[in-house]
């Protein structure tokens, strides 16, 4: 990339692909196309789950993000996981350790953990992708101009895919969802839900994850029915066929930080149907359908948006709005505003 350096980029890679990975691979790939010259580290993350748990993937960044030579006058840790002694910025995706500490500082372990993801928060210039996300920042006590609204983005290859379906034609109806096994997902809602339903089937696809004692969990509630399917990680051009040939997008997180899947969803021309949580409401208005967090909300809605007609042009016009380009030109802005102070 030409030009000196505006910031040294520091972010987690795992082999599998991971929302955290997929943004900070999307950003630079941006930054690249609209030519702001920046450095890239990658830091490794070996996890392995302890009862159920995943645990050693905040020790092992913390380490080799130590040891990553900085110079630029920006440092922009993109996860608070890799946050370093040089980072003056940081994206921050998900606030919910922010918002329930009391779940999440209970053993030395947990406590340790959280004082290397959040310790420097206060001094760092933050980058998160909603309002509301900055509104919940502000109430736990960030100052609120510390924190940049930069937005979020889908990947240039999230488009509707001209392959044949990866659906059986059996004349059921295919509904997808997509993440990692974290809890907070609430896969369970969504499975309980769709083995309450009659000619449906659901594709979860995504990683475990360590979430060992989760995926146990969902096992278990997928065998009450016939019609879950756990397809595990599939490779992006795969994920894009489900997408694009599915009836529905369903998501039941109960707490996001951005609302990147719904949105790939709708890149692909599929209509989605979310939790309603403000991060979502704030994002997509009606672009999408919404529901509460039961099980019997969640089959009542999903039958309805499935009666619904689909105005794909409309959702592919929604899903434009989140441009890679433009939340790269917010970033670099923000880049230069922190060098200037600096």
């Amino acid at each position: 990339m030409p030009g000196e350096p505006l910031a040294d980029l520091i972010y987690p890679y795992t082999r599998r692909m991971t929302g955290i990975r997929r943004y900070s691979e999307k950003l630079l790939a941006a930054f690249i196309r609209t030519g702001t010259p920046v450095r890239a580290h990658r830091v490794r993350k070996i996890e392995f789950s302890l009862g159920g748990k995943p645990a050693g993937g905040l020790l092992s960044q913390k380490f080799f993000s130590s040891i990553i030579g900085t110079s630029c006058p920006v440092v922009h840790s993109l996860s608070p996981d890799v946050i370093t002694r040089h980072t003056n910025v940081a994206t921050i995706h998900d606030i919910i350790p922010l918002q329930h500490r009391e779940l999440f500082m209970n053993s030395r372990r947990e406590k340790a953990g959280y004082s290397i993801m959040f310790g420097r928060l206060e001094k760092l210039t933050i980058i998160v992708h909603t309002a509301h996300i900055k509104e919940q920042l502000v109430k736990q006590g960030i100052d609120h101009s510390r924190i940049e609204v930069c937005g979020s983005s889908v990947g240039d290859f999230f488009r509707p895919s001209g392959r044949p379906s990866p659906y059986s034609a059996d004349g059921r109806k295919h509904l997808v969802t997509v993440g990692d096994y974290n809890p907070r997902k609430r896969y369970d809602v969504l499975y309980r839900a769709v083995n309450m339903l009659e000619g449906v089937d659901l594709y979860h696809i995504g990683p475990v994850n360590s979430w060992a004692k989760r995926e146990a969990e969902l096992k278990a509630i997928a065998a009450e029915g016939d019609g879950i399917h756990m397809l595990g990680s599939l490779p992006d051009d795969t994920l894009v066929d489900y997408l694009s040939h599915a009836d529905l997008f369903v998501y039941a997180s109960e707490e996001e930080g951005a609302g990147y899947t719904p949105a790939e969803a709708l890149a692909c021309g599929t209509p989605a149907l979310v939790n309603r949580i403000p991060v979502f409401t704030d994002q997509f208005g009606s672009d999408v359908s919404y529901c509460s967090l039961e099980p019997d909300s969640f089959a009542g809605a999903i039958m309805e948006a499935l009666g619904k007609e689909v105005d794909r042009e409309a959702l592919l016009r929604a899903a434009a709005r989140f441009s890679p380009d433009e939340e790269a030109r917010r970033v670099a802005a923000v880049y230069r505003k922190v060098a200037v102070g600096q």
